[in-house]
């Protein structure tokens, strides 16, 4: 949900008629949950594409995102794979080479310390609802599942 200031943002954004990229209508569905399926399965598919592409370009061995040497986007990158494991993304299945990727930076010493050590209680909760959600056929892992059964 929105707070106060996020609708004002919005509303300014719309008044303004700067909308582009149609921020608006995505933020007032998602406040209210009702953003469409298309629209779901769309951005997701746009995600998959991405991550496939990333899985592609590691096929030359790097190590990380920009070779050998752990870079500002990695560490940028790795919370944000961290959130969609947690979420239920299927990365193993899918995208291995970012899985192992996201696993050389997950297992350093101050990754383990600064990011899971301040954040074990969330991050076991919201995996352990996305195994809840994989279990009913819902949630990440089954739209990922049913996107990539449309594409055939």
């Amino acid at each position: 949900m929105l707070n106060g200031k996020e609708r004002g943002a919005l509303q300014q954004l719309a008044a303004q008629g700067s909308d582009g990229e149609g921020l608006v209508s995505f933020y007032q569905e998602y406040s209210t949950g009702t953003i469409a399926d298309s629209i779901y399965y769309e951005h997701l598919d746009h995600l998959y594409s991405a991550f496939a592409g990333v899985d592609q370009q590691m096929q030359d061995g790097r190590q990380f995102f920009m070779g050998d040497d752990l870079s500002i986007a990695d560490a940028f990158w790795a919370m944000k794979v961290l959130r969609l494991i947690e979420c239920g993304y299927p990365f193993a299945e899918h995208h291995p080479r970012l899985l192992a990727w996201y696993q050389r930076i997950s297992s350093r010493p101050s990754f383990q310390h600064e990011v899971m050590g301040k954040n074990q209680f969330m991050h076991h909760f919201f995996k352990g609802k996305a195994g809840l959600e994989t279990l009913l056929g819902i949630g990440l892992k089954n739209a990922v599942y049913t996107l990539r059964q449309q594409k055939g």
